[in-house]
């Protein structure tokens, strides 16, 4: 003989499903970020601003003193950015540390 369900679990298993749905609606629309997104942009922050110090040394008309400042600040985030980088972005962070 089976036993009768519930309201608790039957409540349980429609707010569950509702809750499921709710969040694949999100996430088309873009209101919920991923996880695996999120971590991709962190990631790439090194990289970003190697890329961005490296053009202001290489556009500075400074003092060959603080271009040098920003060349090795840029090799810093390079060489942190190479633990992170895969693909054409690794080959970039290379290509920078030259």
């Amino acid at each position: 003989m089976s036993e009768p369900i519930s309201l608790t679990a039957l409540f349980f298993g429609a707010s569950k499903g509702v809750v499921g749905i709710s969040i694949r609606i999100a996430k088309s629309l873009k209101l919920i970020e991923s996880i695996e997104s999120k971590v991709d942009l962190l990631t790439q922050v090194e990289f970003n601003a190697a890329w961005k110090t490296l053009l202001q040394a290489c556009n500075s008309s400074s003092y060959d003193e603080q271009k040098s400042i920003l060349i090795n600040d840029a090799r810093d985030s390079f060489t942190k950015a190479n633990c992170f980088e895969k693909g054409e972005r690794l080959f970039y962070t290379y290509l920078g540390l030259t």
